[in-house]
């Protein structure tokens, strides 16, 4: 039994129907059924009697719907103390593309659950160097590219930094001033570095 699990239980008891709930949770219908009926599974009961689209507590369902509610409030509750009231409610989405990025022009899609109010936290791998201008343009990342590709694709508002020495300096680092590299980023630079050494002492 889940956390997740009792918030769509509760959703889906109120409102009567998997759809209103997924509606209420920014989730799709599917996902609602299945973690109920993974939930009435755990606890061996059926928690509603589904009569077409409608939704009824049994009376295992009216009982456990009081538990429910004392522990998603409670947990709330706790995420409030430190400050993340909406925690309980945050979600991971993963979306894949074939190879054609921009056909699916996924940092407008970005910039659309950023104006929708959506919190991203992205975690985006993209090979193709022009949408990963575009996502660090929008604050979601920073990326790697050579200069020839920045000086022809780099939206406004990125800047870039160059590596080491000049005769090196054919790929670039591009972030958002104030952005922290990640572990991963510093230890590709290096790398990139090493080898650019290592093919110049061969020169």
């Amino acid at each position: 039994m889940t956390l997740q699990q009792l918030l769509y239980f509760r959703a889906a008891a109120e409102l009567g129907s998997f759809n209103a709930a997924a509606r209420r949770l920014h989730c799709t219908q599917p996902a609602v059924s299945d973690q109920v009926r993974r939930l009435e599974s755990d606890l061996g009961v059926s928690l509603f009697a589904r009569a077409g689209r409608g939704l009824t507590l049994t009376s295992a369902g009216r009982v456990f719907l009081s538990h429910a509610e004392r522990v998603t409030e409670a947990a709330d509750d706790a995420l409030t103390s430190v400050g993340r009231r909406h925690a309980a409610h945050e979600r991971a989405v993963m979306i894949g593309t074939f190879r054609n990025a921009p056909y699916y022009d996924i940092a407008e899609l970005a910039g659309r659950a950023q104006e929708a109010g959506i919190a991203l936290e992205p975690r985006v791998e993209v090979e193709h160097a022009e949408t990963a201008l575009q996502l660090v343009a929008r604050g979601l990342g920073s990326t790697i590219a050579a200069r020839a590709v920045f000086a022809r694709s780099a939206p406004s508002g990125v800047s870039a930094a160059g590596f080491a020495e000049p005769f090196y300096d054919f790929f670039a680092l591009i972030t958002r001033r104030g952005v922290r590299v990640s572990p991963g980023t510093l230890a590709l630079i290096e790398l990139v570095d090493d080898w650019a050494r290592t093919v110049a002492a061969g020169l």
